[in-house]
């Protein structure tokens, strides 16, 4: 039965259950995140369409959450992380395994892309969190830093893996800020 006061300790079952069922969604979600920050640091180091991936990359999500706001205005439903995972990590893999063969202009493209996804998978994911808030009566709270942790976590290593495996020599804080401002 849902919880109606946030007492985790009371309610050990509910939490474990809301663990066990984000747990592959995080990842999911998280791997998109990871690739998405790769390929944007590939971006930045290529050239000088670095300046204009941010701007790309946020109307992309821009348009992503439009959609995502038309479509739940349409009708009813519920979300899957990993239905989704599964039908978009083809088109975030690919780009990222033939980074080292793209040029510029398609870089530049893919990156913008692949952020959106990032972006659209995140809003997802969250409101999975929400969903699965309400279904074992949690406090919203504990599903969504969940969420956040797995997110920054992934965002974190996937900026230093780009930026170790593209020569970029940024400090610290810069790597942490980047990776801070795509899990927010």
């Amino acid at each position: 039965s849902p919880m109606f006061k946030d007492d985790p300790l009371a309610n050990k079952k509910s939490y474990k259950a809301a663990l066990r069922g984000l747990a592959v969604p995080v990842l999911c979600a998280s791997a998109f995140v990871f690739a998405s920050c790769v390929i944007r640091i590939a971006v930045f180091a290529s050239s000088s369409s670095a300046t204009i991936i941010l701007p790309l990359s946020m109307l992309g999500a821009f348009i992503a959450a439009c959609l995502l706001l038309a479509l739940s205005g349409i009708r009813s439903f519920r979300f899957d992380v990993i239905a989704s995972y599964r039908t978009l990590f083809p088109f975030v893999i690919t780009p990222l395994a033939l980074l080292p063969f793209m040029d510029e202009t398609y870089l530049l493209a893919i990156g913008c892309l692949i952020h959106a996804l990032s972006v659209l998978a995140t809003m997802i994911g969250t409101i999975q969190c929400a969903q699965a808030a309400r279904e074992n009566g949690l406090n919203p709270i504990f599903p969504i830093a969940l969420f956040n942790s797995g997110m920054c976590a992934f965002s974190t290593v996937g900026t230093e893996l780009g930026t170790s495996i593209f020569g970029l020599d940024c400090p610290l804080f810069y790597k942490i800020t980047a990776a801070t401002i795509v899990c927010f």
